[in-house]
Parts: C-alpha cells; sequence; structure tokens
C-alpha cells in the first residue's frame, strides 16, 4: 500500500484518477518532469505503466503512485491547514516495483 498526504485546500471541486495522457507534466522537487520519462527513468514495463493511476483536480496532477506529492499539493510542514490522505494498493508480482 501507498500512501500521500495532500493540503485539502489545493482540490477543486472534487478529485479524480485517470490514466497518463501525452504530455503530462508532473511537477516535484521543484523541477518539471514528464511523466512518460519518469516511468521510463524507472524501467517500468509498458503494461505497468498503463496501470499507475494520476490522481487530479481541476487538470492539476498532485500525485502519482509511487513517486512524492506534487510541490503545489503537498502540505506545509507546520501547518495546521486541513489534510486528507489517500491510498494506493495494487497487487504487484514479485518482479514489480512502483
Amino acid at each position: 500500500m501507498i500512501k500521500a498526504t495532500i493540503a485539502f485546500d489545493i482540490i477543486n471541486l472534487s478529485l479524480s484518477a485517470r490514466n497518463k495522457a501525452d504530455g503530462d507534466k508532473y511537477i516535484y522537487g521543484s523541477m518539471t518532469r514528464s511523466i512518460k520519462k519518469l516511468f521510463s527513468e524507472r524501467k517500468l514495463p509498458l503494461d505497468t505503466r498503463a496501470t499507475i493511476p494520476v490522481i487530479e483536480s481541476d487538470g492539476n496532477i498532485l500525485w502519482i503512485p509511487g513517486f512524492p506529492v506534487a510541490d503545489s499539493a503537498s502540505p506545509k510542514r507546520n501547518s495546521s491547514s486541513p489534510r486528507f490522505s489517500v491510498y494506493y494498493m495494487k497487487g504487484l508480482s514479485n518482479n514489480e516495483e512502483i
């Protein structure tokens, strides 16, 4: 099981999960990276890549399981603003990692 804690105030109306799309960019660690490149660097098989959800709100990618929460969605340290947790669980074969 993988868990992410996301700042609640970043959510616009709803939260959704979808497959990655061509040209998707993900910002974490103060760097913008393409999701395609992230998956490629981790050497994830193509069939595995197709099963990893992209969690977004109003078109803004907040989290991809196996990666850090996007900078814009990361709760600020020592902040009392609301936050919530998102869990991702998938049966993995012995050779798969996220």
